[in-house]
């Protein structure tokens, strides 16, 4: 009898530590390298075509990950709910931009799209070093702009909603701002500014 009892404590404890089954990606191709995944969506690359996806919709092309000439690269993503945003860089010989886009992905809808720093500099170039999205389309990050002739980089957090038309809200800004410090709470953003962090509801 006790080893009996052994064995099924045994078994009980291999059935809490396996794995659960079926805890592939919410949908899209299991293979595929995933940019960004939730619980029921997803931003995954398959060759060199973006791809957009919600359970229970078809997959929406969003973009390319080949170089940033052209019609520019997805260089970052993430998913709240039904809804990505991503960043598109496009660049050129001495200049490079970028955009922050919200898709809906239930229908490839753009709910949102505005410039990644909209603010301008001698042969500059765009990045965004920080990306967080609410579950109501409002998206947040941390843009910077930085000159190669200047060699001086302007450093912005930015805000959009699709309740709100119209330009992105500027948050803070400065040399302070730490990029890849942005973080989101509810619908608390916050990011670090120099040795504190900052806060703002969206």
């Amino acid at each position: 009898m006790a080893r009996i009892g052994a064995l099924i404590t045994l078994a009980v404890a291999l059935a809490v530590c396996a794995p659960a089954r079926g805890d592939g990606p919410p949908c899209g191709p299991a293979a595929a390298h995933s940019l960004a995944a939730g619980a029921l969506s997803r931003v995954y690359v398959t060759g060199v075509t973006v791809y957009g996806c919600t359970r229970g919709a078809t997959s929406r092309r969003l973009g390319g990950t080949g170089p940033c000439q052209g019609p520019g690269a997805i260089s970052a993503a993430v998913v709240s709910g039904r809804d990505a945003a991503v960043v598109n860089t496009v660049c050129g010989v001495d200049t490079g931009g970028a955009t922050v886009a919200v898709v809906r992905l239930t229908d490839g809808r753009t709910l949102s799209s505005h410039p990644a720093a909209p603010v301008t500099a001698p042969e500059s170039f765009t990045q965004v070093q920080g990306l967080v999205l609410t579950p109501g389309g409002t998206v947040a990050w941390i843009g910077c702009v930085d000159s190669i002739v200047r060699h001086t980089a302007i450093i912005r957090v930015y805000a959009a909603s699709p309740s709100r038309p119209g330009p992105a809200r500027t948050l803070d800004g400065g040399p302070g701002v730490v990029a890849g410090s942005l973080r989101l709470t509810g619908r608390t953003v916050s990011w670090r500014h120099g040795a504190g962090r900052r806060h703002v509801r969206l």
